[in-house]
């Protein structure tokens, strides 16, 4: 072969190298694809990865390139993972500014200037409607959207009236679950709860599986809970895709025991807090939550107690009121009585010389059957009544104060008032909580309205 019938591979990469400077120069593009094999590193910041792009129906690639972002693209990929609250990386399908680049020795490969964090926002967004609109479309019955409201069957689950035995599923090392059991179990009510944990990673890859696992071992432990908690401490916005898994939040939909959620997070809302029974922006709001539950109920006892000393009070002095009334009626019947019999005494008395001895025994004889019927009948009433008011002296004394203390219940006092209504309270007002033993003197530290 003579030479001049080869030339050597760098001089044809020139080749290649000037044709491609010629055609493109330094001229860029908005290329819309996916990243693979992507790899960081942080001395000097450097993304190395592929775009691709894929077939709609079997997802073969069909098109490969590889990339770089150098200083200043590192630069701006850092600005798109904070302005979408996401990590750059595989999977993702971004639109990138690149220009095209082909090196000698690594080939032809891509160059990113930018990315754009609008199209992602936005490509998230979708998702989150296409979620929605899956659970919709999949749940009939179960998930039903009125308004920009989603009624779900775990919404029309009727919480109990004192919340007591739950299930807590979250991870035991985070902030957030410490939190959630700091506040119940330092709660100023001095409520009692059982808590069973169930634990579960809260973000990355797999955790909304893993959540909805726990689900299922929760429904299939056949415990009676009250409620279920799934919580989640601080954390980045993107962890929050999490809770927009359609997985997660149709098991969340469809679960027949009330769902709390407390996802540590103040401006958004996931699509599981859209599902759920009731959702709370952090996990201490979530303990909130339980504890002006079980507050109320207990506030409503105390209201009802305090209306059956009132209207027991009121039943006793009206019965009393009417003893008095019935002595007074007795006392005026017997005076007539004893004045109209003294009539006929008199009358009798210008009739003895007329009338024989026996017609006087007769008389004496009426007159004395009618003393010991009126004295019967006055005793018989005295009788009634008196048993009468020992059933109302019962009644009271069951009703009374210290024996609904013994009972376990308590009351509040203010300045040695009895508080029958918590509008008469102020924050920072000092109280005593008084109890069959014991009067405790506390502080109010917030007056929160259900």
């Amino acid at each position: 072969m003579k030479e001049q019938n080869y030339i050597k591979l760098s001089e044809l990469t020139s080749l290649i190298k000037d044709a491609m400077k010629l055609r493109f120069g330094e001229q860029t593009f908005w290329v819309l694809a996916e990243v693979s094999g992507h790899k960081f590193y942080t001395n000097p910041e450097r993304h190395y990865f592929e775009f691709l792009e894929k077939e709609e129906q079997d997802k073969s690639p069909i098109a490969k390139v590889k990339a770089i972002a150098w200083t200043n693209g590192s630069e701006r990929i850092r600005i798109f993972e904070r302005e979408t609250y996401q990590q750059f990386g595989n999977g993702m399908q971004v639109l990138a500014q690149v220009k095209i680049e082909f090196n000698a020795a690594y080939g032809f490969q891509l160059i990113v200037l930018d990315v754009d964090p609008n199209y992602t926002i936005g490509k998230v967004e979708q998702q989150r409607r296409d979620t929605l609109l899956r659970l919709v479309k999949e749940n009939p019955g179960k998930i039903i959207k009125l308004g920009e409201e989603y009624v779900t069957f775990n919404k029309q689950q009727t919480l109990p009236l004192v919340i007591s035995r739950m299930a807590l599923i979250g991870s035991p090392n985070s902030e957030g679950f410490s939190d959630f059991c700091h506040t119940l179990q330092t709660n100023a009510y001095q409520y009692h709860f059982k808590l069973d944990v169930y634990q579960s990673a809260v973000q990355g890859v797999g955790a909304d599986a893993e959540i909805k696992q726990k689900l299922l071992q929760v429904y299939e432990s056949s415990i009676s809970y009250d409620v279920v908690i799934i919580i989640r401490g601080g954390g980045s916005k993107s962890d929050l895709l999490t809770f927009d898994a359609y997985g997660l939040a149709q098991a969340v939909a469809r679960f027949p025991v009330p769902i709390i959620t407390g996802l540590g997070h103040h401006n958004d809302i996931s699509i599981t807090d859209l599902m759920a029974h009731t959702a709370t922006k952090t996990p201490t709001k979530a303990a909130e939550f339980i504890l002006a539950h079980n507050r109320k109920f207990e506030d409503n006892i105390l209201q009802l107690q305090g209306r059956i000393i009132i209207k027991s009070q009121r039943l006793v002095y009206a019965q009393q009121q009417k003893i008095a009334d019935i002595k007074e009626s007795l006392v005026n019947l017997v005076q007539g009585l004893l004045s109209q019999n003294a009539l006929s005494l008199q009358a009798l008395k210008s009739k003895i010389q007329l009338k024989p001895i026996a017609k006087i025994h007769q008389k004496e004889g009426e007159i004395d059957y009618l003393r010991r019927a009126l004295k019967s009948n006055i005793e018989n009433l005295l009788r009634r009544q008196a048993s009468d008011l020992t059933h109302f002296n019962s009644l009271i004394k069951v009703m009374s104060l210290d024996n609904i203390l013994k009972r376990g219940f308590a009351y509040l006092e203010v300045k040695g008032k009895i508080v029958t209504d918590v509008r008469q309270l102020n924050e920072k007002e000092e109280l005593t909580i008084v109890t069959d033993k014991h009067n405790i003197k506390t502080k109010i530290l917030k007056i929160d309205e259900n």
